[in-house]
């Protein structure tokens, strides 16, 4: 269970990437299959492969793209909102907090 607790999320997003994944595949073949059809041609499977991975890392792409994008500007939002706290502690105060959460360790086993 403690597996699941974990990685849960990451096994759920996996599923739902492949099956977005997959949803693609089945699309992209069944409007090109369709393509050959109304040309009166035959579907190959060589001209298939490269529209579909043309379409899947153009989609990666700006997938990407826009995720590094907002990564960036949540880093700075964070840096400058929440790391620029001053913390005016001296020596003493921080060998306080130091020994308290050592007798708290040491209370707890």
């Amino acid at each position: 269970m403690s597996h699941m607790r974990r990685w849960g999320a990451v096994w759920i997003l996996a599923a739902l990437f492949l099956g977005s994944w997959l949803g693609q595949f089945f699309n992209q073949l069944d409007e090109v299959t369709q393509e050959a059809k109304t040309h009166g041609e035959q579907f190959l499977w060589a001209d298939f492969w490269p529209q579909f991975l043309s379409a899947t890392f153009e989609n990666w792409q700006s997938e990407f793209l826009q995720l590094a994008f907002q990564a960036v500007l949540v880093a700075s939002f964070y840096q400058r909102h929440l790391f620029r706290a001053d913390f005016s502690a001296d020596k003493d105060d921080v060998d306080k907090i130091l020994v308290a959460i050592g007798e708290l360790r040491r209370s707890r086993q």
